[in-house]
């Protein structure tokens, strides 16, 4: 009888336990909402117990800017977190952070920017309405530790004085710059018939950006005297060498490098990091969820990884894995759910959990 008594209680208990397997979160009046309860959510995920909360995304337009907006608006309200590192280049994440102190709009859209599509001018007005409220040592900062684009040479601009004399020494490097300033964005592949045919060579870029950093870091103190209180900035400019591919592992390092500089400079304790799921995948070695814990006072259990599986994304944009009738199904009824990524099949050691959203919904 008494053995019979633990098995009930056993199997009761692994119902209730499957039961609450996962938190829906869904039923958003628009098709870019979700029902986002933040008590719900902190429930589930513990938020309070983590450091360092990551986000693997599927860099798209439509879902991503709606749960991120929510994720960092709570990290923020409950637990202080307001440094934010994303897969964007310095010059980028100045264009963002003079937004979020200033609501003015051209830092956005006077300069094609990364995460300025589809939904993500909603994303940046919320974040911007809900940073403003915020006293100075709570509001956003936002941290660019992956590649420049050619936004940087009109940022360079952007950041010169006005009514300052270029020094000699400067001369023939801001030409240079000056003569980029409508450089088209960067684009990686050549899509034939809605299939990748080919990559685009982008060394021409490259070796105009090194030339361009190399000639401001040989000059640091005519370039200090030049760009004046905007010099830090541009010092992180010609520390960013990171190479201008779309291959992860070459990026994993040097952005986990630019986010060890951050942390030391600024004395950062707890942050949030967006990047692509392949930057943050526990089974690729030099993912930012790995390297994390060889920042001061981090350790596994203070990091928290959450991926993102996107589906029916012929509508919805971005880059996308096939979600298979397996990880559907977990999300019926749902526009999106958490899963404990054990419980989602083939992402067991790849994150602690797994966000599936469908993107039609």
């Amino acid at each position: 009888m008494r053995i019979c008594l633990t098995i009930l209680c056993i199997l009761l208990t692994s119902s209730a336990i499957f039961a609450q397997a996962h938190l829906c979160i869904s039923n958003g009046q628009t098709a870019n909402s979700i029902d986002f309860k933040p008590e719900q959510v902190d429930s589930y995920l513990h938020l309070d117990r983590y450091k360092v909360v990551l986000f693997g995304e599927r860099h798209n337009g439509s879902f991503d800017p709606e749960i991120e907006y929510h994720l960092l608006a709570n990290l923020n309200k409950r637990y202080g977190i307001r440094h934010v590192f994303k897969e964007i280049g310095v010059a980028a994440a100045w264009h963002f952070n003079q937004y979020l102190l200033s609501g003015d709009t051209s830092y956005l859209y006077s300069t094609p920017l990364p995460c300025t599509y589809g939904q993500w001018p909603v994303f940046w007005t919320r974040l911007y309405n809900y940073n403003s409220g915020l006293p100075d040592h709570l509001k956003f900062i936002i941290h660019g530790v992956d590649f420049e684009r050619t936004e940087v040479f009109k940022t360079i601009i952007q950041l010169s004085p006005e009514g300052r004399s270029v020094p000699a020494s400067l001369h023939a490097v801001m030409d240079t710059i000056a003569a980029h300033v409508a450089d088209k964005p960067l684009g990686f592949f050549v899509f034939t018939g809605g299939r990748m045919t080919a990559t685009i060579d982008n060394s021409p870029f490259t070796k105009t950006l090194r030339y361009i950093q190399a000639q401001l870091a040989v000059h640091p103190h005519d370039a200090e005297t030049y760009f004046g209180a905007n010099y830090p900035v541009i010092k992180d400019i010609i520390a960013n060498t990171s190479r201008v591919t779309v291959k992860p592992k070459p990026r994993n390092k040097t952005m986990f490098r630019a986010i060890r500089r951050a942390v030391r400079d600024h004395q950062i304790q707890k942050f949030a990091g967006i990047f692509g799921g392949q930057h943050t995948t526990y089974t690729v070695r030099s993912s930012i969820s790995n390297a994390a814990v060889r920042l001061p006072g981090i350790r596994k259990t203070d990091i928290l990884n959450i991926e993102e599986v996107l589906y029916n994304l012929e509508h919805g944009g971005g880059t996308s894995v096939k979600a298979h009738d397996q990880i559907k199904s977990l999300n019926t009824g749902c526009k999106a759910s958490i899963w404990p990524a054990d419980a989602v099949p083939g992402y067991r050691k790849r994150a602690d959990y797994v966000i599936i959203a469908d993107l039609l919904r």
